[in-house]
């Protein structure tokens, strides 16, 4: 999927996002990370869901370095809890949130590579 690209729901199996050089991206919400702080020669990008559907908690897992943003009424979601492994190749970073339902925007920033897959399940509280 392209970024900017929208889906309906939370998808079922793993997408592949294509992302931008990080410079070019205009996000629809300023992300968590400093501008700064992003690699350089980075890429980022996002994609919107249209209804999250069922409220709670949702994990996103990524392969590689980079941060994840959710936004929901034109705010930055707040971090639940995160785990990462460096030396993991398949499941580097896995970020939770607490979402409601209704639409969704899904942002990656900093990541080292053209296209990043990612999962979205929802999560058990530990």
């Amino acid at each position: 999927m392209a970024t900017g690209g929208k889906i309906v729901s939370i998808p079922d199996k793993a997408i592949e996002l294509t992302l931008e050089p990080s410079p070019s991206v205009k996000l629809p919400a300023t992300p968590g990370i400093k501008k700064q702080a992003l690699p350089k020669n980075s890429f980022s990008g996002w994609f919107s869901i249209a209804d999250v559907g069922k409220p709670g908690l949702y994990q996103i897992t990524i392969p590689s370095h980079a941060w994840v943003d959710v936004v929901q009424n034109d705010a930055l979601v707040s971090t639940v809890a995160f785990s990462g492994d460096k030396n993991c190749k398949s499941l580097r970073k896995s970020v939770q949130y607490d979402l409601g339902a209704g639409p969704a925007i899904i942002q990656i920033s900093g990541a080292p590579d053209k296209s990043l897959k990612l999962t979205i399940h929802a999560a058990e509280k530990k």
